[in-house]
């Protein structure tokens, strides 16, 4: 499923949603695994830790999120006012979270998760890494 809540973003998308990550529309528990890559960032703190929270009560059994450790200013992307970067995290933030960080060509990503063993959990990130080496490589 693919949630976002910028509309061109969606187009194309499997299982599209529009809504907002901070009031996520789904009733509780419904969800083995919620997963946020990349998205923190660019939420207000409060709104991102209360994100946080929204991915917990719609989880039955883990949450996996990244965000990236070094603060770096992103204006908006693609006429996108919600791509620009409005906060920054640390481990501190998440105690209650298992950490481990990424490498990355512009800085470490910092993966937090709970519900979920460090191999599923490094598991899921190689996806991710192999997508942003694409991305970056341009193939």
């Amino acid at each position: 499923m693919n949630l976002d809540l910028w509309r061109p973003y969606l187009l194309g998308k499997r299982s599209p949603i529009r809504a907002d990550a901070r009031l996520l529309p789904f009733r509780d528990q419904v969800f083995d695994i919620v997963v946020a890559v990349e998205l923190l960032e660019h939420l207000d703190k409060k709104d991102g830790i209360f994100m946080v929270s929204e991915m917990e009560r719609v989880s039955r059994r883990a949450v996996i999120f990244s965000t990236p450790k070094l603060w770096f200013e992103q204006p908006e992307i693609d006429g996108n006012p919600y791509q620009r970067h409005r906060s920054h995290y640390s481990r501190t933030d998440f105690p209650q979270y298992a950490y481990f960080e990424v490498p990355a060509p512009w800085g470490p990503f910092m993966f937090f998760h709970k519900g979920v063993s460090f191999d599923i959990c490094t598991s899921l990130v190689g996806g991710v890494q192999e997508i942003m080496d694409r991305l970056v490589g341009g193939a």
